[in-house]
């Protein structure tokens, strides 16, 4: 199924959404999408969650939980935090959440542990099954972060259309190549999400080859600027950047995720 690239409404972030498919929810490059049979991509969520709270007391909407570094183990917990908000603004809960296969790779926010997941769970008391990537990391001595990208779906729903929700995840343009190749990795080495998508490739090409740089440099506040006379291209602040783009738009350019090249 074709993808079609949409920029979300804050213009910090872009996705390809599939037919009948929309953007549920968008923030600081984040973007969540959702299928019209359950599916849910979300990509790029950033979590700071406190320990205890401060002087000023607890504040309304905050996760309140000791640090967990192992992420396996974090997800059950903050899923249930997660789950309690979401059950009080009148949404679903999500229940009875097991890791059931992990694979560590390096942070990708460069900081604490972080593995691909594969795991189930049940959403309005209806079986799911969970493929993410979450990132802990301590902030300080009060707070951590928890950092994660998802894809979910029913059972039966997940099988058929997991090749496809990766798909959206790839197309994340604050997404970058190293990621997607860990993603790419960890999917099919994990032994139930590999055999899903190699059943699903047989007979189709890699799709997957388009180099993306996107997040490292959003998460190190960089933008690639180009001349537009000469080609030459560099890695520059965003401030800076975005203030000579201002300055002589005929001769400079911000280069898209999308435009990257390897030596970018």
């Amino acid at each position: 199924m074709q993808l079609q690239q949409q920029t979300t409404p804050d213009g910090k972030a872009a996705i390809g959404v599939p037919a009948g498919w929309r953007i549920s929810g968008y923030g600081n490059g984040a973007v969540d999408v959702a299928g019209p049979h359950g599916q849910q991509v979300d990509v790029g969520i950033y979590l700071p969650i406190m320990v205890r709270p401060t002087f000023v007391g607890p504040v309304a909407g905050t996760i309140y939980l000791p640090f967990i570094a192992d992420p396996a183990a974090a997800v059950p917990v903050v899923s249930q935090a997660l789950s309690q908000q979401t059950v009080a603004r009148g949404g679903q809960g999500t229940t009875n959440v097991e890791v059931l296969e992990r694979y560590n790779t390096p942070p990708p926010t460069g900081a604490g542990q972080a593995a691909y997941l594969f795991a189930r769970s049940r959403i309005g008391g209806r079986p799911y099954y969970h493929f993410a990537l979450v990132n802990t990391a301590p902030i300080d001595n009060n707070s951590w972060a928890y950092y994660y990208s998802t894809v979910a779906a029913p059972d039966g729903v997940f099988q058929r259309d997991f090749t496809l929700m990766l798909n959206v995840w790839r197309s994340w343009s604050l997404n970058q190549q190293m990621l997607r190749d860990r993603l790419q990795d960890a999917a099919t080495k994990m032994r139930q999400t590999g055999e899903i998508l190699r059943s699903a490739a047989r007979g189709q090409s890699d799709a997957y080859d388009r180099a993306n740089k996107g997040f490292s440099y959003y998460m190190r506040g960089l933008e690639v600027l180009e001349n537009n006379q000469s080609g030459a291209r560099a890695n520059f602040d965003r401030d800076y950047a975005d203030s000579l783009v201002k300055s002589d738009p005929l001769k400079y350019r911000l280069v898209p995720p999308s435009q990257y090249r390897t030596t970018d």
